[in-house]
C-alpha cells in the first residue's frame, strides 16, 4: 500500500472520530446572547423549514432526518431530536451535551414542544402509523420523559394542526384536523372539517367539545404548511404569514385580527429575504435570525400595530352535527345500563334465593337424627365432600397447623361463591360432621373446633380435638 495513502486513511479515520462543528457557530451565539436572562422560560422558537439546523449533533435519528425543535429552558438552549425524547444542552463554543437518558424514538415526530413553569413538555406528534395527542412531560431529575395525565386525550392530524402558546393564561390553543383514518373506508369521506381546541395547562383539562374553526377563513390556512412560513408566538396571539399576507389569531378573545399597512410591508421585507430563518418573539418585538450569519432582524410589534376587526376565528358547533351522535350514545348508554340493572337484580333474587334454601337446609340439620351404619370406622359413615374436608382439617392438625376458611373453601369447592353462602354451607358441613361424631363416640363432644385467628378476632380457623385425633386417623 502507498504510505501516503495509508497516512491519509488513517487521518480521515480519526478526524471522524471528533465532534461535528457546528453547521453556523455564530447563529448558535446569536440566539444564545439574544435570550440570555430573558425573564420568560416560554419563548417559542420555530425555523422557516422543518428540517433547518444550525447545529450538528453527535446522536441523530437512524432511519429519518432527524429535524431540531429549539427551545429556551433555563436560560439555556435546548435542542430535541424530533421523534424521540433526546435533548442537548447547547453552549456558545462548546461541543453540545446530551442531558436527557431517554432510549425509544419514533414516536413524536412533529410534536409541539414548549416550557411551562421551567419544565419541557412535547404534545402530540406522529408515530407507529397513528396521530397522537398525547402530553408529556420531561423529568429533568431522572432524564427521561412520562405521559402527563389530561382528563381526555385529543388526537389530531400532525401535518395540518397550528399551535399557539398563551404564555399569560397557560393555555395552549391550536387550529387542527382530525387524524385520517388508519384504514381508509371508501363508504366514508375525510372529514377535512378544521377545529379549535385548547388546553388548560393549570387543569390540565380541554374543552368539553372543540369549536368549528370558521370556514371564512380556511381559504389561506389548508395552503400553509407548518414550517415554511412566518410563525411567531407574540402576546397578541399567533402571527401567521398567509400567502404574504400577516395576521394575528387572538384566540383569547376570539378574533381575528389585521396589523397595519407599514408593519405588514416591514415584517415582509424581513421575512422573504432568501435565506434560511428561525422566528421568535420576546420583548414586545418579533426577531428573524439569519442561520447562516447569525444576524438577528428585531421589529418592534405591539397591540398598536394591530388592527381590531370583527372577524371570529371559532364559533361553536351546529347543534345538528352531532346531535343525532349523541342521541345514539345517550340511547346505547340507557340501554347498556338497563341491561346491567336487570342482570344485578337477576343475581341478587337468585343469590337470595340460594341463601334462604342453604339457611332452612342449615335449620333441618340442627334438628335431624343421625344414624350411623358403620361402627369400625368413622369416616366410613361421611359423605364423599365431608371425607375431602376432613382429611384436610386431620393433616393439618398432625402438623399442629389450623386450617383457615379460605382452604375449607378451596376443598369444598365454593371460593366463587358469595360470602354468605361460605358461610352457611361450611357450617352446614361442619354441623353434620360433629353431630355424625357425637353418634359415634356415643358423647357430647364436638369433634371440630373453631377458634378466631390471631390477627382478625372476626375470622375463624377450625382444628380437630386432639384427644380424639388417633380416633379417626
Amino acid at each position: 500500500m502507498n504510505p501516503k495513502f495509508f497516512i491519509l486513511v488513517i487521518s480521515v479515520f480519526f478526524i471522524s472520530l471528533l465532534p461535528s462543528p457546528a453547521l453556523s457557530q455564530n447563529a448558535v451565539d446569536s440566539l444564545i446572547r439574544n435570550l440570555q436572562n430573558f425573564q420568560s422560560q416560554g419563548v417559542t422558537i420555530n425555523p422557516n423549514k422543518f428540517e433547518l439546523k444550525i447545529v450538528t449533533l453527535p446522536i441523530e435519528m437512524n432511519c429519518n432526518v432527524g429535524a431540531h425543535h429549539y427551545l429556551w429552558f433555563k436560560n439555556k438552549l435546548v435542542i430535541q431530536i424530533d421523534g424521540s425524547g433526546k435533548l442537548f444542552e447547547i453552549n456558545p463554543g462548546k461541543s453540545p451535551i446530551r442531558i436527557d437518558k431517554t432510549c425509544y424514538e419514533g414516536y413524536s415526530f412533529k410534536a409541539f414542544n414548549f416550557v411551562y413553569q421551567d419544565t419541557l413538555y412535547s404534545l402530540g406528534g406522529y408515530g407507529f402509523w397513528v396521530d397522537n395527542g398525547l402530553l408529556r412531560c420531561y423529568d429533568e431529575k431522572n432524564g427521561v420523559w412520562y405521559i402527563a395525565t389530561t382528563k381526555k386525550t385529543l388526537a389530531f392530524n400532525t401535518n395540518s394542526v397550528k399551535f399557539y402558546h398563551d404564555l399569560e393564561d397557560k393555555k395552549i390553543y391550536l387550529i387542527y384536523q382530525n387524524p385520517p383514518l388508519a384504514a381508509t373506508d371508501n363508504s366514508q369521506e375525510k372529514n377535512l372539517t378544521f377545529y379549535v381546541q385548547c388546553l388548560d395547562m393549570k387543569t390540565k383539562t380541554w374543552w368539553n367539545d372543540p369549536m368549528l374553526f370558521n370556514k371564512a377563513l380556511e381559504g389561506k390556512l389548508k395552503n400553509l404548511e407548518e414550517f415554511n412560513r412566518a410563525v411567531f408566538n407574540t402576546r397578541q396571539g399567533l402571527l401567521l404569514d398567509l400567502e404574504g399576507e400577516f395576521k394575528i389569531f387572538d384566540f383569547k378573545n376570539n378574533k381575528f385580527k389585521d396589523i397595519r399597512h407599514d408593519k405588514k410591508i416591514n415584517i415582509f421585507n424581513s421575512t422573504y429575504k432568501p435565506f434560511n430563518k428561525i422566528y421568535y418573539s420576546k420583548d414586545s418585538s418579533i426577531h428573524i435570525l439569519n442561520s447562516e450569519t447569525g444576524e438577528i432582524d428585531s421589529i418592534p410589534f405591539g397591540n398598536e400595530d394591530i388592527i381590531n376587526t370583527n372577524i371570529p376565528i371559532y364559533l361553536p358547533l351546529p347543534k345538528n352535527e352531532n346531535l343525532d351522535d349523541r342521541s345514539k350514545y345517550l340511547i346505547s348508554a340507557i340501554a347498556i345500563i338497563l341491561l346491567l340493572i336487570g342482570f344485578f337484580i337477576f343475581q341478587f333474587k337468585k343469590m337470595r334465593e340460594n341463601i334462604k334454601v342453604l339457611t332452612l337446609k342449615l335449620e333441618s340439620n340442627k334438628n335431624s337424627k343421625i344414624s350411623i351404619q358403620n361402627q369400625q370406622s368413622f369416616k366410613a359413615n361421611l359423605t364423599e365432600d365431608e371425607n375431602k374436608l376432613i382429611t384436610l382439617i386431620i393433616n393439618n392438625s398432625m402438623e399442629g397447623l389450623m386450617t383457615s376458611v379460605n382452604q375449607m373453601n378451596q376443598v369444598m369447592q365454593i371460593e366463587k361463591k358469595s360470602i354468605k353462602i361460605q358461610n352457611n354451607l361450611r357450617a352446614s358441613m361442619v354441623l353434620m360432621i360433629n353431630k355424625k361424631f357425637m353418634v359415634y363416640s356415643g358423647t357430647q363432644d364436638e369433634l371440630l373446633e373453631k377458634r378466631r385467628t390471631e390477627f382478625d378476632k372476626r375470622f375463624f380457623e377450625y382444628t380437630i380435638q386432639r384427644k380424639y385425633l388417633s380416633k379417626i386417623k
